[in-house]
Formats: structure tokens, sequence, C-alpha cells
């Protein structure tokens, strides 16, 4: 029938655009829309469920497909239902993210992290000591505590030595 209605060459550009068919940017219900009307222009490549499942999966994204993989749906139902309930959990995910993102952003000075220059390398301060040290070539450096910021020369904010 599909003969009689698609021209020869209508069909061979249906059976390309399934071929080539990804999810892309677009939803799981998105992506799935087309692949069920071109599938029927690829009767040939995808004589079986199984081999449908396979090339739905191969067509979406890598967080999906990885899975799907996992998870090893037998039909083209299967797959659909496990991947619309994955994006839709990581569009639920990525919502959270942004909220949390902009209530941090909306908080200003009042951020509880510390500069990264809080924490990088300074040098001993000069003591009669660290310039017999600095004589004799054994440079000691210091590091601010990551925990509490203050310099501990040779110990742990415990008091243990390193």
């Amino acid at each position: 029938m599909r003969e009689r209605f698609y021209p020869s060459h209508v069909r061979a550009a249906m059976y390309e655009e399934f071929l080539h068919l990804q999810q892309g940017s677009s939803s799981v219900v998105e992506y799935h829309k087309p692949f069920l009307e071109l599938v029927h222009f690829a009767r040939m490549l995808i004589p079986t469920e199984l081999a449908k499942v396979e090339k739905f999966v191969a067509g979406l994204n890598y967080e999906a497909r990885k899975a799907l993989t996992v998870s090893k749906p037998r039909t083209l139902k299967e797959a659909y239902l496990s991947a619309t309930d994955l994006y839709r959990v990581q569009q639920l995910q990525r919502g959270s993210f942004e909220f949390a993102k902009k209530r941090n952003e909306g908080s200003g000075s009042h951020s509880f992290k510390k500069s990264r220059q809080d924490f990088r390398a300074r040098p001993a301060p000069s003591s009669p000591q660290g310039s017999a040290r600095a004589e004799s070539g054994a440079q000691e450096r210091t590091f601010a505590c990551k925990r509490c910021g203050k310099d501990h020369v040779g110990k742990d904010y415990q008091g243990h030595a390193l």
C-alpha cells in the first residue's frame, strides 16, 4: 500500500531520514513521534521488535542510552516509557539545580564559601628561626588551614605533626 501512495523517491527520503534520526535537544516525546512515523519506511532495516528497540535507544541522548542499555527493555513501549521517565527526572534535577543557583546568587555577600586565595600557599612568617632556616637551605612553607583558615606551621589543625 505504501508503494501505491508514496513515490519511490519519497520512500527513499523517509528511509534516509530514519537512518539519521537522533533525539538531539528535543524531548523523548518529540523524538518518539517521528520515530513511529518513519519506522514504517524501514521495515527491511528493522524487521523485529528488538531491532526497533535497539534503533530507538541508539538515537537517544547519551544518559538515556546508558540507562536503557542497563535496563534492557524488550519492547519499544518499554523503552519509550523508561526514556520518558528518565527525561522527566532529568528535567526535575535541572530545575532544582537552577533554583539552587538562583538562590545562591540572591544571597549576595552572605556566602559561606571562602575564596580560593585564602587557601593558597603562603610564605612562613619571618622570625629569627626562619632566617636561620633560610641560611641552612631548609625553607618551610605553610598553608592556610582549610578548616579554620589559620596557619599551622608543620602541624594540622588538630596539632598533629605533618
